[in-house]
Formats: C-alpha cells, sequence, structure tokens
C-alpha cells in the first residue's frame, strides 16, 4: 500500500490489493518458469549487491501493472534494502540474509556430538575396522 503511495486506499482497493498480491505470490512460488520471469522483469528495476546488503529497487509501474492496481505517472523505483553478511564456509563464501524476526541459537553440543560419534562409526563400517552395526553397539 505505501509503495504503490495508496494515500487514501478505500476498502475495496485493499480488497483487490491483497487479491493480486495473494496471486502474485501464488504464481511466484508455483508458476511456471517463464511466467515468472514476465513478472519479475516487469517489477526489478535493478539489483544491487554489496558485501553488508542487498539492495533491490523496484519499478513502481510494473508493480501496479502486475498487482492490477492504479498507479502515478511520475512513480520513481522503491528501493528495498536488505542487510546481509558474508560466511566463510569451506572454500565457498555464504552471503547470509539478516531478517528481523530471525533469533540467533546457542549451538547444541549434544547433538554435535551425536553427530560427530554417526561420523566416527560410518568412518569404521566404511574402513573395515567394524563389522557390524553390533561390533560397534558392543563396543
Amino acid at each position: 500500500m505505501d509503495l504503490l503511495s495508496l494515500d487514501n486506499p478505500s476498502t475495496a482497493s485493499l480488497s483487490k490489493l491483497k487479491v493480486g498480491a495473494t496471486n502474485l505470490v501464488g504464481i511466484l512460488m508455483e508458476g511456471k518458469p517463464k511466467e515468472k520471469r514476465h513478472i519479475l522483469q516487469n517489477i526489478i528495476h535493478r539489483i544491487e549487491l554489496a558485501p553488508t546488503s542487498i539492495k533491490l529497487k523496484l519499478e513502481t509501474r510494473g508493480l501496479a501493472q502486475v498487482l492490477d492496481m492504479p498507479f502515478a505517472d511520475d512513480a520513481s523505483p522503491i528501493t528495498i534494502n536488505v542487510p546481509v553478511r558474508l560466511r566463510r564456509c569451506g572454500a565457498e563464501i555464504k552471503k547470509i540474509i539478516h531478517s528481523p524476526n530471525t533469533k540467533t541459537r546457542d549451538v547444541d553440543a549434544d547433538l554435535c556430538r551425536l553427530i560427530a560419534q554417526a561420523h566416527l562409526w560410518f568412518d569404521q563400517l566404511s574402513s573395515g575396522q567394524a563389522s557390524t552395526v553390533r561390533e560397534i553397539a558392543t563396543r
């Protein structure tokens, strides 16, 4: 509503916006690749990647057209800034997107110990150090 500059929206226009947004999400989640590409090409003006953020610049006109809503001819692109951080994971680097709803979690030491133990047992079975699971259980 704010992105499309609907100053005094009526109940009917809000309902229409909600239905349009729901349909848009459905197409982007489950639609055909050609449909998704068409929608994204109409909406996305530019994507800027930086070490600490991703900036999405959206075309107001394209977004309004996809949602079947009125739009102002002089509308400028909408910018959405998403904070991210880089995290090295072996030889690759992953870009982690920060979400305001996520909480940092403590490492579960028991789970880590169990996973390490499972890896050890698998290695023992695959290398021949143990011939059966029963032999590992006996140890």
